[in-house]
């Protein structure tokens, strides 16, 4: 069993660590190992979460692919297997911010592609999204680029990627997503 912290968390959009504390009914955090089993546990409180806050009136589905999204980045680039999580119910909205080290390419690519991907019309993220579902490539870490492209094209918000270089000249990302949520 994996521990949340869910009395009160430190996060602000898109800099999670310096905002003011959250009620606990909206806000989990947690910090540690990512695993295979872990990533399983936390999309089962997510999707229990969002049920408990809105009494079954959200399809979690959607805001679920989110988190599985971003914690399949964070394996898969991470120079390390420890993160920190956060995910939010505030004011209609989902927000989820993710940190974790990696490679300075990864981090760099990663703000990059981000920095770009919000420049783009919603005509021209579906169009990249079709040429991404063509592509036959992958990137030597198993990733084709679809999953950033498949967050904004359902609507979600891709906050400006932080990268901080630490002593052994590691990037510390972090980044957050936010979306409204829709009541079914």
């Amino acid at each position: 069993m994996i521990s949340l912290e869910t009395d009160m968390i430190m996060v602000t959009e898109p800099d999670f660590e310096k905002r003011g504390p959250l009620p606990a009914s909206s806000s989990h955090l947690y910090k540690g190992v990512l695993t295979d089993d872990l990533r399983v546990e936390l999309l089962e409180i997510f999707i229990s979460s969002v049920n408990d806050a809105f009494d079954g009136l959200v399809n979690p589905k959607p805001l679920a692919n989110i988190l599985v999204e971003l914690l399949d980045n964070a394996q898969r680039y991470s120079s390390d297997t420890r993160i920190r999580l956060a995910w939010w119910l505030e004011n209609g909205n989902f927000f989820c911010p993710l940190k974790n080290k990696a490679q300075t390419a990864h981090a760099l690519k990663l703000q990059s592609e981000v920095k770009r991907l919000n420049k783009l019309s919603h005509e021209e993220i579906i169009s990249e999204y079709r040429v991404l579902l063509q592509n036959q490539t992958f990137s030597k870490e198993g990733g084709a680029g679809l999953g950033l492209v498949q967050i904004i094209r359902a609507g979600a918000k891709i906050w400006p990627v932080r990268v901080d270089i630490d002593s052994n000249g590691l990037a510390i990302c972090t980044y957050t997503i936010q979306t409204t949520i829709k009541k079914q």
